[in-house]
């Protein structure tokens, strides 16, 4: 089935509304030493309903569908559903797809100088397949380092003990209790 014009006009407001044009950094967190990391465009979109979103990813044909669970948790506001789906696209195809199709089509101000600024991003693509050698390049480099693999040994090691394991479990069930530490707590007064 071919999308009618209606079908495309409603994608563009919902990804107008809804979409967020983000980025990813290329081959994880960057270290510090080596200066200013290298960000790819990335793309989400997130409702309650997963119907919307299977659509757009139809109309795409591309992109994942991300289940999240919040049942329980004191800040989730929405009575009717304790899970959120995300749409997530990061695959440079459907990311073309994407630039293509909302390219000077977007009305919101906001929106636009977003999009821009991520349309931006395509620059930092090397060749088809470049952009996975640099991130593996990257990696190898790291790895290489006989100082910074022992850092991060030692760092995996002092961190995951037991007793480490046991107060970073207390300090989140803390951090997640205080509202207004997380600045949920007009978001709860709303949605009761």
């Amino acid at each position: 089935m071919m999308p009618t014009q209606f079908d495309k006009g409603w994608i563009l407001g919902f990804i107008e509304g809804e979409g967020c044009f983000t980025r990813q950094i290329v081959g994880g967190r960057p270290p510090e030493r080596d200066g200013v990391p290298t960000y790819l465009p990335s793309f989400t979109l997130v409702q309650v309903n997963e119907e919307p979103l299977k659509f757009v990813k139809k109309f795409f044909v591309g992109g994942h569908i991300y289940a999240r669970n919040f049942d329980g948790k004191k800040w989730w506001h929405s009575k009717n559903n304790s899970t959120r789906y995300d749409y997530c696209v990061r695959d440079r195809k459907t990311l073309e797809k994407l630039r293509d199709f909302c390219d000077g089509k977007l009305k919101h101000p906001d929106k636009i100088t977003d999009f821009e600024k991520w349309r931006g991003l395509f620059n930092n693509y090397v060749g088809v397949d470049g952009q996975k050698e640099a991130a593996r390049e990257e990696m190898v480099k790291r790895w290489s380092d006989p100082d910074w693999r022992n850092k991060m040994e030692k760092s995996q090691k002092k961190r995951w003990t037991p007793e480490n394991r046991k107060k970073q479990k207390e300090r989140l069930k803390k951090q997640w209790e205080d509202l207004k530490k997380r600045g949920f707590n007009k978001l709860v007064s709303n949605g009761s």
